[in-house]
Order: structure tokens, then sequence, then C-alpha cells
């Protein structure tokens, strides 16, 4: 009798433990998912705001195709007395 309450109390303790690291497992799969969602975000932003930068460098290029003698100072200037 002693034997198997020994077993069964080694057998729960076994359980608990596989309970234990199945439930660091998922804690750490969730930080990763975590981790790659701000990631995937981060690049999201990232490209936008590239885009951005890309879009105002043209603009300003083609001002300054148009407008050979084109000043940059002007152009803050003009640009904050439209908004």
């Amino acid at each position: 009798i002693l034997f198997a309450i020994n077993t069964q109390y080694g057998f729960t303790k076994r359980e608990k433990k596989r309970k234990e690291l199945r439930r660091a497992e998922q804690r750490r799969q969730e930080e990763v998912r975590r981790a790659e969602q701000c990631a995937a975000e981060f690049q999201r932003q990232l490209l936008v705001l590239t885009n951005s930068i890309a879009s105002i460098q043209a603009e300003s290029s083609s001002r300054r195709r148009r407008h050979p003698d084109y000043d940059e100072d002007e152009s803050d200037n003009d640009e904050s007395e439209d908004h």
C-alpha cells in the first residue's frame, strides 16, 4: 500500500511538473507571438514613413526642376502660409 501511495505521489508530482512546463512553454510562445506582432507593426510604420519621405523628396525635386532658382527657405515660408 505504501508503495502504491508513493507511486501515486510520484506520478502526481511528475504530472504537476509537466503542466508547469507546458504553461511555461505557452507563455514563451505568447511572448514570441507578441514580439513578432510588434516587429511587423514596426516594419509597417517604417514603410509608411519611408514612403512619406520619398514622396516629399520627389515633390521637392519636382519643384526644383520646374523652378531652377527655387530656394528651400522660400518653400518653407510658402508651405506655412498655405496651412
